[in-house]
């Protein structure tokens, strides 16, 4: 199986930035990716899971009776960050982290709660994907591992197999809300439905939580934090609305403090800084101290820094007549280009959320952002779908609740025109 070429530079990064001593693949997998990495690592032993490889098959020269060796260095891993701010990098972890996985499992087991059967598309090499598998497992529970995302696959296996816990990002969630096979679906067994790795819309929370009931598990970690705090049983409190952008207390050792600019700790209620010590948090970027040290972008008052920096980055912002602190976009994207300058993008949806007084500014935003991308595409080689100026743009029905999110309808939409877009470009090649 061929990966695209972003995935397979990702991997060549990993490899590079690991510097391994050694390799360890399974022989077994159809994609020959293992192959390749051993063929692109001349001096370093090669060892396989599985026959035909291109090294010593472990598993039939295995001894059950035999340990590691006594003088076995403490065990220690790598794994990569989802690349938000950039190229993925190596999220150094040691023996503590997964020892503090195991005790997380123990209090689990003692508090009674049922053995879980886990649905996880999480990959192992995301620390995301590292602590729901090894928390499942130390449990004693039933592990369900899918590569791909496919909404109607999940419903299916959630009702089929009896699942008791997932994870799935906010989009991923819209998707299962607004897939039909959700109708019938029997989602009764499910105990812990964990929602994280961004903000989901407050409508959206109250459409799952009718559904699906009070196994809504809010969560919030990073790579380099991996759970920080959780809010399990979600459920709506009309005397506490803001419950449900909220994501939780601290969870298992995890201890909190909002710090200001001086590092000073700040009383309850007032905004700040916040400020994490866990035994899961990282090491540090292996390969990397220099990012180390600056591995937090915040934004203060209107103002970006980036962490371990003196003074605040400078920005250009589009609309002078908006103030950019008061300003509540539905995405942030943060992006570095190869020269070293940081680039933000607060996106914002023309949709019936948007007031009046922004919408004629932020079309033309749009139309010129548009019209770079177009030029991005031309250059690069690739195809570029318009949709800003979409006749269906300013439809109610493109929207979902909140007014924010797309609706099923306008997904289907984006299909039909990046297909058409497809497809004349495919019929003028001949």
């Amino acid at each position: 199986m061929d990966r695209p070429g972003h995935l397979r530079r990702e991997v060549d990064d990993f490899v590079r930035l690991s510097r391994p001593e050694a390799f360890v693949y399974d022989a077994r997998a159809a994609d020959g990716l293992g192959d390749q990495i051993a063929a692109g690592l001349p001096g370093v032993p090669v060892l396989c899971l599985g026959p035909g490889g291109a090294g010593p098959d472990l598993t039939a020269a295995a001894d059950a009776a035999a340990g590691p060796p006594g003088d076995a260095p403490e065990p220690e891993s790598f794994l990569q960050t989802s690349g938000t701010t950039g190229t993925p990098k190596l999220v150094h972890h040691r023996q503590s982290f997964y020892a503090q996985i195991l005790a997380l499992a123990a209090d689990f087991r003692a508090a009674g709660f049922p053995l879980l059967r886990h649905l996880s598309h999480s990959p192992m090499w995301l620390a995301s994907g590292q602590i729901t598998t090894l928390l499942n497992l130390f449990t004693g529970g039933v592990l369900f591992l899918r590569e791909q995302w496919d909404p109607a696959a999940f419903i299916a296996t959630v009702d089929r197999e009896r699942l008791t816990s997932t994870f799935v990002t906010p989009p991923t969630l819209y998707e299962v809300l607004d897939h039909p096979d959700l109708d019938g679906a029997d989602f009764s067994h499910m105990f812990m439905f964990n929602v994280g790795a961004g903000p989901a819309a407050p409508a959206r929370l109250r459409q799952a939580i009718a559904r699906f009931g009070p196994c809504l598990r809010i969560v919030y970690g990073l790579s380099e934090a991996v759970v920080i705090c959780a809010q399990p049983g979600l459920t709506e409190d009309p005397e506490h609305p803001e419950r449900l952008r909220s994501c939780g207390r601290p969870y298992g050792d995890v201890s909190v403090e909002i710090r200001g600019e001086d590092g000073s700790v700040l009383p309850s209620g007032v905004d700040g800084e916040v400020w994490v010590r866990t035994k899961l948090s990282f090491v540090g970027y292996h390969g990397q101290p220099e990012l180390t040290a600056q591995s937090a972008l915040r934004m203060r008052g209107g103002n970006l820094t980036l962490g371990k920096t003196p003074g605040v980055l400078r920005f250009v912002w589009s609309w002078p007549g908006v103030d950019v602190a008061g300003l509540d976009p539905t995405t942030v994207t943060v992006s570095r280009d190869p020269d070293g300058r940081w680039f933000v993008t607060f996106a914002v949806d023309v949709s019936p959320a948007v007031p009046e007084r922004l919408r004629a500014g932020l079309g033309e935003r749009m139309r010129r952002l548009s019209a770079r991308t177009r030029r991005l595409a031309e250059r690069f080689g690739t195809l570029h779908v318009h949709l800003t100026d979409h006749p269906a743009v300013a439809d109610p029905s493109l929207y979902s609740g909140d007014g924010r999110h797309g609706s099923a309808r306008s997904d289907a939409i984006a299909t039909a025109e990046t297909l058409r877009r497809l497809g004349a470009h495919l019929a003028a090649a001949g």
